[in-house]
């Protein structure tokens, strides 16, 4: 991955959003989730960047913070 950053730090954003989530971190998940979309959307991984997106919107739901869960699930999804 040091050889080729482009092609994993993505990557390595959702894996460190997914483990911030189970380990109850909501401001480092978030960060991680938007850190994720914005590298990929960086480096043209469009599916990697729309399911950043996704599971933010999810994770927001799942918070109860509906309408930016909604933004985040409309953003995924265009």
């Amino acid at each position: 991955s040091q050889m080729c950053a482009t092609n994993f730090t993505h990557k390595r954003w959702l894996v460190a959003a997914q483990i911030a989530q189970l380990q109850g971190n909501l401001q480092t998940t978030i960060d991680s989730y938007r850190s994720a979309l914005l590298a990929a959307r960086h480096n043209g991984f469009l599916q990697f960047e729309a399911l950043a997106q996704e599971w933010l919107g999810r994770y927001l739901n799942g918070l109860g913070w509906n309408e930016f869960a909604a933004q985040a699930l409309r953003e995924a999804y265009y």
